[in-house]
C-alpha cells in the first residue's frame, strides 16, 4: 500500500516518456522525408543544410537523451517492481513469523498458567510445612515441660522417700534405745488382711498401761547416763549443724559480695565509657550519668539473656574449634535476632521509657552493654573488621586496643544457677506467643486495646504482667482465678495458666460472621476441587504418586482449615 503512489508516479512518467519517444519518432520520419526532399534540392538549399544538419544533430541528441532517460525509467521501473516483490516476500515472512509467535505466545501462556498454579501449590505447601513445624515446636515445648514436671515430681518423691527413710531410721534408733527392740521390715502376703487400725489401738492401749504403772525408779542412774549421753550426742550434732549453717551463710554472702563487686566494677567501667561517649557527642558542659538505686540487688536484673549468652559462648567453642562457620553464623544470628532483639529488647522497653525508674533503666543499659560487648567478642573471628569498628564506636575497647587480640570468653558471666529465671522467661515468651496467635486467629492482631484474662495463674505472674502485656500487644492482663468464660470464648492453655480473650466490643460480630462465611464457601470450593481430582480414576492412575499424595495432603489441609473456621463461626454464635 505504501508503494502504490510511487507506482502511479512511475506509470505517469512512463506514459510521458512514451509520448516523447513517439513525437521523436515522428519528428525523425519528417526530417528524413525533408532530408530526402532537400537532398534533391541540395543545390538550392546548401545554405540551409548547415542549419538543418544542426537541427538534425540537436534532434538526434535529444532523441539520445530521451532514449537514455527511457532506459533509466525502465531500469527504475524494474527496480521498483523488484522492490515491490521483495516487500511482498517480507510481508509474507512477517505474517508467518507473527503466526508462529502467536502459537509460541499461547504455549508460553499455558506454561505460565501451569507455573502459577505450581507456585500456588508450593506456597500452600510451604504454609502447611511452616504450620506443621510450628505445631511440632509447640509439641516439643509441651513435651519438654512435661519432662521437666516429671523430673520435678521424681525429685520431690526422692526427697519424700529420703525423709521417710530418715524417719524409719529414727524410729529404729528410738525403739532400740528406749525398748531394746530391733525393728525389722515385715512384709505381708497379699491374701493376708492386716488391720492396722486395730494395731494402732493396741499400741495406744499399751502406752496407757505404761502410764498407769507410774514412774519406775530402779536403774535410774543407768537411764540417766544413757539419756545424758544421747543428749550430749544430739547437742554436738546440733552445734555442728549450727556451725555448718553459719559457714554456709558466710560462703553465700562471700559469693554474693564477689558477684556484686564484679558487677559493680563492670558497671562503673560502662558508666565511665558512657559519660565519655556522651561528652564526645554533645556540647561541652552537658552532663549525664548512670546510677544504681540504693538498697537494690543488681544481681536480679535480666538474668535470662545473660544465661543464654553464656550458653551461646559454650556452643560456639566446638564450632570454632572445628571451623563449622555455617553453624557459627546460624547460632550468632539466632541469638541476636531471636533472643536479643525479638525477646530481650521487646521485654525491656518499659525500662527505657520516661516513666521507668533510674535503677531499672541503669540495669537494662548495663545488661545491654555487657551482653553486646561479649557478643561482639564472640562474633570477632567471623566478622573481624565490622566488630572492631562497632567495638571502637561503642566504647568497648580502649584506644589502641583490638578485640581480635582477646581470646574467646571462657568464664561465664553468671556464676549461679539461672534455671528458675530462664524458666520464668521462657514461660512468659511462650504465653505471649500464644496470646498473639489468638489475636491473629480472631482478626484482632493489630488491636492494642485487647484484654486478656488469666485463670489459675502462677504466683509470680503479677510481677511480669506488664512485660507480658507489652510482648502480647495487649491493653490489660487481668488475673482472675474465679473467671467463668462464656461459651465460645477464645482460650489457650499456657505455662502461666489458662488464657482467655473476651471478644466483647473488639469486633463487629455480624461482619465477622459474614467474613467467615465467605471464607468457608471458598474453602468448600477448594475441597470439592480436590475431592473431584481424587475421585477421577484417570487422574489417580496417570498422575505421579507424589502428585496424588500432595493432592491428598491439600485436601486434608483444607478440611482442617474448614473445621477451624466452623468452630470460630460457632463461637461467634
Amino acid at each position: 500500500e505504501a508503494s502504490a503512489p510511487i507506482l502511479e508516479k512511475l506509470r505517469e512518467d512512463k506514459s510521458f516518456v512514451e509520448h516523447l519517444v513517439g513525437r521523436a519518432v515522428e519528428e525523425r520520419e519528417r526530417l528524413e522525408a525533408e532530408y530526402e526532399e532537400r537532398a534533391r534540392a541540395v543545390t538550392e538549399l546548401e545554405i540551409q543544410a548547415v542549419q538543418i544538419k544542426g537541427d538534425l544533430q540537436n534532434a538526434e541528441n535529444e532523441l539520445q537523451r530521451s532514449r537514455e532517460a527511457l532506459a533509466g525509467v525502465i531500469a527504475s521501473l524494474d527496480k521498483r517492481e523488484t522492490d515491490i516483490e521483495a516487500a511482498k516476500q517480507d510481508i509474507l515472512a512477517t505474517q508467518a513469523a507473527v503466526e508462529q509467535n502467536a502459537v509460541q505466545l499461547a504455549t508460553l501462556r499455558q506454561e505460565l498458567a501451569m507455573l502459577e498454579q505450581r507456585k500456588q501449590e508450593v506456597e500452600q505447601e510451604n504454609v502447611r510445612l511452616r504450620e506443621e513445624m510450628h505445631r511440632i515446636q509447640l509439641h516439643i515445648k509441651d513435651e519438654r515441660r512435661t519432662h521437666d514436671d516429671t523430673l520435678k515430681a521424681v525429685h520431690e518423691l526422692e526427697l519424700k522417700i529420703a525423709d521417710l527413710k530418715a524417719k524409719v531410721e529414727h524410729l529404729k534408733d528410738r525403739a532400740f534405745t528406749e525398748f531394746e527392740v530391733q525393728l525389722e521390715l515385715k512384709t505381708y502376703p497379699p491374701e493376708e488382711f492386716v488391720d492396722f487400725a486395730a494395731l494402732r489401738d493396741e499400741i495406744q492401749a499399751l502406752r496407757e498401761k505404761i502410764k498407769s504403772l507410774g514412774n519406775i525408779n530402779f536403774a535410774a542412774f543407768e537411764e540417766y547416763t544413757e539419756e545424758k549421753e544421747r543428749y550430749e550426742f544430739l547437742s554436738a550434732q546440733r552445734n555442728d549443724l549450727l556451725e555448718a549453717e553459719k559457714t554456709l551463710l558466710a560462703t553465700i554472702e562471700e559469693i554474693n559480695q564477689t558477684a556484686q563487686k564484679k558487677f559493680l566494677d563492670t558497671f562503673e567501667k560502662i558508666r565511665q565509657n558512657f559519660i565519655e561517649t556522651f561528652k564526645s557527642l554533645f556540647d561541652p558542659g552537658d552532663e549525664c550519668d548512670l546510677r544504681l538505686e540504693e538498697g537494690v540487688d543488681p544481681l536480679e536484673a535480666n538474668i535470662d539473656i545473660i544465661a543464654k549468652l553464656d550458653a551461646l559462648a559454650e556452643n560456639l567453642k566446638a564450632s570454632y574449634a572445628e571451623y563449622r562457620f555455617g553453624e557459627i553464623a546460624q547460632l550468632l544470628h539466632e541469638f541476636l535476632w531471636a533472643e536479643f532483639c525479638d525477646k530481650f529488647l521487646e521485654a525491656v522497653k518499659l525500662d527505657l521509657r520516661d516513666s521507668a525508674t533510674e535503677q531499672a533503666r541503669a540495669m537494662t543499659l548495663a545488661t545491654f552493654d555487657s551482653v553486646m560487648a561479649r557478643y561482639l567478642q564472640l562474633l570477632s573471628p567471623y566478622m573481624p573488621h565490622i566488630v572492631e569498628e562497632l567495638s571502637a564506636r561503642m566504647g568497648y575497647v580502649a584506644e589502641g586496643k583490638f578485640v581480635m587480640t582477646k581470646p574467646l570468653p571462657d568464664a561465664p558471666l553468671l556464676s549461679s544457677d539461672a534455671s528458675d529465671a530462664q524458666s520464668r522467661a521462657t514461660a512468659v515468651y511462650e504465653a505471649a506467643g500464644r496470646m498473639r496467635n489468638l489475636k491473629a486467629e480472631y482478626n484482632v492482631g493489630s488491636r492494642k486495646d485487647v484484654r486478656f484474662i488469666v485463670k489459675g495463674a502462677v504466683n509470680w505472674l503479677a510481677e511480669e504482667s506488664k512485660v507480658l502485656a507489652l510482648l502480647a500487644g495487649a491493653g490489660d492482663i487481668v488475673l482472675d482465678s474465679a473467671y467463668e468464660a462464656a461459651k465460645g470464648t477464645p482460650a489457650a492453655l499456657t505455662p502461666i495458666g489458662e488464657i482467655y480473650l473476651p471478644m466483647d466490643g473488639l469486633i463487629d460480630v455480624d461482619a465477622e460472621r459474614i467474613r467467615l462465611g465467605k471464607e468457608i464457601e471458598k474453602i468448600k470450593i477448594e475441597v470439592k476441587k480436590c475431592e473431584g481430582k481424587l475421585a477421577n480414576a484417570s487422574f489417580v492412575d496417570r498422575a505421579p504418586p507424589e502428585v496424588v499424595e500432595q493432592e491428598k495432603a491439600r485436601l486434608e489441609e483444607w478440611r482442617t482449615k474448614l473445621e477451624q473456621l466452623g468452630e470460630m463461626l460457632a463461637a461467634l454464635a
